[in-house]
Protein backbone atom coordinates (compact mmCIF):
# COMPACT_ATOMS: atom_id res chain seq x y z
CA UNK A 1 0.00 0.00 0.00
CA UNK A 2 1.50 3.40 -1.19
CA UNK A 3 2.28 5.92 1.98
CA UNK A 4 0.53 8.53 2.12
CA UNK A 5 2.11 12.15 3.05
CA UNK A 6 1.46 12.24 6.59
CA UNK A 7 2.81 8.82 6.75
CA UNK A 8 5.95 9.95 5.01
CA UNK A 9 6.32 13.13 6.65
CA UNK A 10 5.90 11.10 9.82
CA UNK A 11 8.90 8.89 9.13
CA UNK A 12 10.74 11.97 8.14
CA UNK A 13 10.41 13.13 11.75
CA UNK A 14 10.91 10.61 13.54
CA UNK A 15 14.34 8.84 11.45
CA UNK A 16 17.86 9.82 11.97
CA UNK A 17 18.84 11.34 8.06
CA UNK A 18 20.98 12.63 5.85
CA UNK A 19 20.44 15.94 4.43
CA UNK A 20 22.16 15.45 0.69
CA UNK A 21 23.39 18.87 -0.41
CA UNK A 22 23.41 19.26 -4.50
CA UNK A 23 25.44 21.92 -6.47
CA UNK A 24 22.79 23.49 -8.50
CA UNK A 25 19.95 21.54 -7.61
CA UNK A 26 17.39 21.62 -4.63
CA UNK A 27 18.74 19.57 -1.49
CA UNK A 28 17.60 16.05 -1.19
CA UNK A 29 17.00 13.85 2.00
CA UNK A 30 18.20 10.13 2.83
CA UNK A 31 16.79 8.72 5.88
CA UNK A 32 19.06 6.18 8.09
CA UNK A 33 16.41 4.04 8.55
CA UNK A 34 18.28 0.79 9.50
CA UNK A 35 21.37 0.55 11.94
CA UNK A 36 24.23 0.24 9.19
CA UNK A 37 24.78 2.53 5.94
CA UNK A 38 27.37 1.79 3.05
CA UNK A 39 28.37 5.09 0.60
CA UNK A 40 29.37 4.46 -2.50
CA UNK A 41 29.71 4.88 -6.05
CA UNK A 42 28.89 1.43 -6.23
CA UNK A 43 25.39 -0.60 -6.98
CA UNK A 44 25.86 -2.39 -3.92
CA UNK A 45 25.78 0.48 -1.29
CA UNK A 46 22.98 1.81 0.08
CA UNK A 47 23.37 5.52 -0.39
CA UNK A 48 25.08 5.44 -3.85
CA UNK A 49 26.84 8.63 -4.38
CA UNK A 50 27.47 8.17 -8.42
CA UNK A 51 30.90 10.19 -9.00
CA UNK A 52 34.10 9.46 -9.63
CA UNK A 53 35.23 11.28 -6.78
CA UNK A 54 33.98 8.68 -4.55
CA UNK A 55 34.87 5.09 -3.77
CA UNK A 56 32.60 1.95 -4.75
CA UNK A 57 32.55 1.52 -0.82
CA UNK A 58 34.07 4.69 0.53
CA UNK A 59 32.60 5.13 4.20
CA UNK A 60 30.19 3.26 6.70
CA UNK A 61 27.77 4.62 8.49
CA UNK A 62 26.63 2.17 12.00
CA UNK A 63 24.70 2.65 15.09
CA UNK A 64 26.20 1.61 18.07
CA UNK A 65 25.13 1.72 21.10
CA UNK A 66 22.36 4.56 20.31
CA UNK A 67 24.55 6.99 18.32
CA UNK A 68 26.22 7.02 14.73
CA UNK A 69 29.58 6.56 13.54
CA UNK A 70 31.10 7.30 10.64
CA UNK A 71 34.48 5.30 9.34
CA UNK A 72 36.45 5.43 6.14
CA UNK A 73 36.38 2.16 4.03
CA UNK A 74 39.99 2.33 2.60
CA UNK A 75 38.34 5.20 0.25
CA UNK A 76 41.38 6.91 -2.44
CA UNK A 77 39.85 10.39 -1.00
CA UNK A 78 38.74 9.83 2.35
CA UNK A 79 36.34 12.40 3.95
CA UNK A 80 36.12 15.61 5.95
CA UNK A 81 33.61 16.06 9.04
CA UNK A 82 32.98 19.66 9.22
CA UNK A 83 36.25 20.73 7.23
CA UNK A 84 38.44 18.25 8.93
CA UNK A 85 39.79 14.97 8.01
CA UNK A 86 38.99 12.00 9.84
CA UNK A 87 39.11 7.88 9.44
CA UNK A 88 36.40 7.65 12.15
CA UNK A 89 33.75 9.82 13.73
CA UNK A 90 30.80 9.75 16.00
CA UNK A 91 27.87 12.15 14.53
CA UNK A 92 26.27 14.90 15.89
CA UNK A 93 23.19 16.72 14.13
CA UNK A 94 24.43 19.37 12.13
CA UNK A 95 27.29 17.43 11.66
CA UNK A 96 28.37 17.97 7.53
CA UNK A 97 30.29 15.52 5.70
CA UNK A 98 32.34 15.64 2.68
CA UNK A 99 32.69 12.96 0.24
CA UNK A 100 34.09 13.61 -2.91
CA UNK A 101 31.44 16.49 -4.72
CA UNK A 102 28.83 15.24 -2.40
CA UNK A 103 27.99 17.25 0.69
CA UNK A 104 25.86 15.27 3.35
CA UNK A 105 24.33 17.09 6.69
CA UNK A 106 23.39 14.81 9.54
CA UNK A 107 20.64 15.44 11.12
CA UNK A 108 18.90 13.38 14.51
CA UNK A 109 15.74 12.11 15.49
CA UNK A 110 14.71 15.04 17.69
CA UNK A 111 11.98 17.92 16.62
CA UNK A 112 14.42 20.37 16.23
CA UNK A 113 16.43 18.01 14.05
CA UNK A 114 14.02 18.87 10.95
CA UNK A 115 15.06 21.93 10.40
CA UNK A 116 18.52 22.99 9.16
CA UNK A 117 19.57 26.57 9.05
CA UNK A 118 16.10 28.03 9.87
CA UNK A 119 14.37 25.82 7.47
CA UNK A 120 11.91 22.05 7.51
CA UNK A 121 13.57 19.63 5.73
CA UNK A 122 10.56 17.13 6.52
CA UNK A 123 8.92 17.78 3.19
CA UNK A 124 12.53 17.89 1.15
CA UNK A 125 12.11 15.02 -1.62
CA UNK A 126 14.02 11.27 -0.98
CA UNK A 127 17.49 11.15 -2.61
CA UNK A 128 17.51 9.76 -6.02
CA UNK A 129 21.36 9.16 -7.12
CA UNK A 130 19.90 9.67 -10.51
CA UNK A 131 19.99 13.72 -10.59
CA UNK A 132 23.92 13.38 -10.10
CA UNK A 133 25.53 11.99 -12.86
CA UNK A 134 28.83 9.61 -13.11
CA UNK A 135 31.03 11.22 -15.70
CA UNK A 136 33.47 7.91 -15.69
CA UNK A 137 33.44 4.46 -14.38
CA UNK A 138 36.97 4.29 -12.70
CA UNK A 139 38.00 5.43 -9.25
CA UNK A 140 39.56 9.09 -9.62
CA UNK A 141 42.16 9.75 -7.35
CA UNK A 142 41.99 13.66 -6.25
CA UNK A 143 45.15 15.56 -5.88
CA UNK A 144 45.08 17.24 -2.64
CA UNK A 145 44.86 20.80 -5.02
CA UNK A 146 41.60 19.61 -6.56
CA UNK A 147 40.42 18.33 -2.76
CA UNK A 148 41.82 22.15 -1.63
CA UNK A 149 39.55 23.59 -4.29
CA UNK A 150 36.52 21.56 -3.96
CA UNK A 151 36.26 22.19 -0.38
CA UNK A 152 36.72 25.97 -0.74
CA UNK A 153 34.00 26.04 -3.17
CA UNK A 154 31.68 23.83 -1.59
CA UNK A 155 32.62 25.86 1.91
CA UNK A 156 31.73 29.21 0.37
CA UNK A 157 28.32 27.61 -1.79
CA UNK A 158 27.16 26.53 1.82
CA UNK A 159 28.88 28.62 4.34
CA UNK A 160 28.91 31.58 2.98
CA UNK A 161 26.19 33.66 4.50
CA UNK A 162 25.02 37.51 5.04
CA UNK A 163 24.30 38.98 8.59
CA UNK A 164 22.12 41.33 9.39
CA UNK A 165 22.99 44.28 12.15
CA UNK A 166 20.70 42.51 14.67
CA UNK A 167 23.10 39.23 14.30
CA UNK A 168 20.32 37.58 12.37
CA UNK A 169 21.91 35.71 9.36
CA UNK A 170 20.76 34.10 5.96
CA UNK A 171 22.41 31.34 3.93
CA UNK A 172 21.76 32.02 0.22
CA UNK A 173 23.58 28.86 -0.89
CA UNK A 174 22.71 27.94 -4.41
CA UNK A 175 18.66 29.44 -4.26
CA UNK A 176 18.22 33.56 -5.05
CA UNK A 177 18.14 35.17 -2.43
CA UNK A 178 16.15 39.01 -2.57
CA UNK A 179 16.30 41.74 -0.54
CA UNK A 180 13.80 44.68 0.18
CA UNK A 181 10.65 45.90 1.62
CA UNK A 182 8.14 42.52 0.70
CA UNK A 183 11.55 40.11 0.49
CA UNK A 184 13.56 38.00 2.18
CA UNK A 185 16.15 40.09 3.40
CA UNK A 186 14.68 43.31 4.82
CA UNK A 187 15.38 46.26 3.75
CA UNK A 188 14.80 50.06 5.91
CA UNK A 189 15.20 53.31 3.70
CA UNK A 190 12.75 55.74 2.09
CA UNK A 191 13.07 54.68 -1.56
CA UNK A 192 12.70 50.94 -0.59
CA UNK A 193 10.14 49.41 -2.68
CA UNK A 194 9.44 45.74 -3.55
CA UNK A 195 12.59 43.85 -4.46
CA UNK A 196 15.48 46.00 -4.67
CA UNK A 197 18.36 43.38 -4.71
CA UNK A 198 19.12 39.68 -5.29
CA UNK A 199 21.81 37.27 -4.50
CA UNK A 200 22.55 34.13 -6.35
CA UNK A 201 24.93 31.61 -7.04
CA UNK A 202 27.06 31.37 -10.51
CA UNK A 203 28.69 27.67 -9.93
CA UNK A 204 32.08 29.55 -7.94
CA UNK A 205 30.64 32.76 -6.17
CA UNK A 206 27.54 34.38 -4.69
CA UNK A 207 26.80 37.27 -6.75
CA UNK A 208 24.87 40.48 -5.55
CA UNK A 209 22.87 42.39 -8.20
CA UNK A 210 21.01 45.25 -7.99
CA UNK A 211 17.36 45.12 -9.00
CA UNK A 212 16.10 48.69 -8.53
CA UNK A 213 17.20 52.05 -10.29
CA UNK A 214 16.52 54.12 -7.18
CA UNK A 215 17.37 52.66 -3.90
CA UNK A 216 21.52 53.21 -3.72
CA UNK A 217 23.32 49.77 -3.17
CA UNK A 218 26.84 49.87 -2.42
CA UNK A 219 29.62 47.01 -1.21
CA UNK A 220 33.00 48.27 0.91
CA UNK A 221 31.74 52.26 -0.12
CA UNK A 222 31.22 51.68 -3.76
CA UNK A 223 27.90 51.57 -5.80
CA UNK A 224 27.55 48.50 -7.69
CA UNK A 225 25.24 47.47 -10.13
CA UNK A 226 26.71 43.90 -10.23
CA UNK A 227 29.43 42.16 -7.85
CA UNK A 228 31.12 38.99 -7.13
CA UNK A 229 31.22 39.08 -3.07
CA UNK A 230 34.19 38.74 -1.51
CA UNK A 231 33.98 37.48 2.01
CA UNK A 232 34.20 40.06 4.53
CA UNK A 233 32.35 42.13 2.32
CA UNK A 234 30.43 45.30 3.71
CA UNK A 235 26.88 45.89 1.89
CA UNK A 236 24.97 48.43 2.01
CA UNK A 237 21.35 48.43 0.78
CA UNK A 238 19.31 51.47 1.23
CA UNK A 239 19.89 52.32 5.11
CA UNK A 240 20.47 48.45 6.05
CA UNK A 241 24.43 47.68 6.00
CA UNK A 242 25.05 43.92 6.27
CA UNK A 243 27.96 41.71 6.09
CA UNK A 244 28.98 38.87 3.56
CA UNK A 245 31.14 36.08 5.75
CA UNK A 246 31.90 32.65 6.05
CA UNK A 247 30.12 30.76 8.46
CA UNK A 248 29.94 27.49 9.67
CA UNK A 249 27.23 25.31 11.08
CA UNK A 250 24.10 25.64 11.43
Amino acid sequence: MAQTTAQKANMNINTPKLLVKLLNQRNQIFSLATDKIRIGRGDDAELILPNVSVSRLHAIIEKIDGVFWIRDNGSQNGFKINQRNYKEYCLKSGDEIQIGAFSLVFLGERLEDNFYRGRSVIYLPQYDPKVFQSSEDSTFIMSNKDKNMLSRKTGLLHNGCITLPDGRFFYPEDNPISFGSKAVIPVDGWLVFGIVAEINWNKSKHILTKKSWICAIKVNGKSISSIELQIGDQIQIGRTFYTYELREGI
